[in-house]
């Protein structure tokens, strides 16, 4: 499962622009008012409108906070689908919610809801397999009575998150062998030392109705349990 980086929050982080960026509508730093920099913090988004009026779509830009330096703020423009806009003197910036506070939830929670080991994903009944980012978190398989190969392609192919397991199970005489490309490394501990370590390693099942379980452990490292 993978790792949800949030936002920083702070409450009643509100200001008023002092000194407006410039170029208006594309510079990167303003000055918000004397004493009120600290309401606000890098890693958040913020909305810039006029002040004494309702901020909606066609007055208001997102803003992404960078960095606090006093009262002087460094901001990436025209965030969430939002679009730049004439930033001045005395406009109003705030940080409350918005569709990424949200998402940025959602998707956390769907990462737990995303069951460990909750299904098979693939019948895998002919020879040779290679891995998409559907079977992360399933059972594989594997019911063909000839060897089967069963691939996992490298990070660039299928960026699995890390602590993805997925485990590979040998249902016929069929010999199963689970492998890497060369450039990762399957590492496991192999009672009959059958399979390969480090680069382009190999895991064995150790016979019908056995399984290999590897775990992704770096963006290039897999470890298997359960080896031939």
């Amino acid at each position: 499962m993978g790792t949800t980086t949030f936002d920083t929050h702070k409450n009643l982080a509100i200001s008023l622009v002092a000194t407006a960026p410039s170029p208006a509508t594309s510079g990167t730093t303003l000055v918000v008012t004397a004493g009120e920099g600290s309401r606000f913090a890098a890693g958040m988004n913020a909305t810039i409108c006029p002040a004494g009026s309702t901020p909606d779509p066609s007055n208001s830009e997102i803003v992404r906070i960078t960095n606090v330096s006093t009262n002087t703020l460094t901001i990436t423009r025209a965030q969430e689908s939002s679009t730049a806009r004439t930033v001045v003197v005395g406009d109003v910036i705030f940080a409350g919610p918005s569709i990424k506070s949200f998402s940025d939830i959602e998707t956390a929670v769907g990462n737990l809801e995303t069951p460990l080991l909750g299904n098979t994903n693939a019948v895998v009944s002919g020879t040779a397999y290679t891995t998409v980012l559907a079977d992360a978190n399933t059972y594989i398989d594997c019911t063909s009575a000839s060897a089967t190969l069963i691939t996992i392609p490298t990070n660039a192919t299928v960026a699995y998150p890390i602590g993805t397991t997925i485990v590979v199970t040998q249902k016929a005489a069929g010999q199963v062998t689970v492998q890497v490309t060369s450039t990762d490394t399957l590492n496991s501990y192999s009672p009959t030392a059958a399979g390969t370590q480090g680069a382009g390693g190999t895991a064995l099942c150790a016979g019908q109705w056995a399984a290999v379980t590897v775990r992704k452990v770096t963006s290039t490292g897999w470890i298997a349990y359960g080896a031939k």
